[in-house]
């Protein structure tokens, strides 16, 4: 239910419904920071390691 809602919320962006499934695992596991990337990750929060951003 919570990766539905995140598609809904996010639905101007270009999510896959496995990215909602992360965000909403990683939200209620409490785990902030991630290895990837997806620059999507940065649109809930998430810090993204391990990647420099230009």
């Amino acid at each position: 239910m919570a990766a539905i809602q995140l598609m809904e919320r996010y639905g101007d962006q270009d999510l896959s419904f496995t990215d909602c499934v992360s965000f909403a695992l990683m939200k209620q596991h409490r785990i902030s920071q991630v290895f990837t990337f997806d620059h999507h990750f940065l649109l809930p929060g998430f810090e993204i390691v391990g990647w420099a951003r230009e």
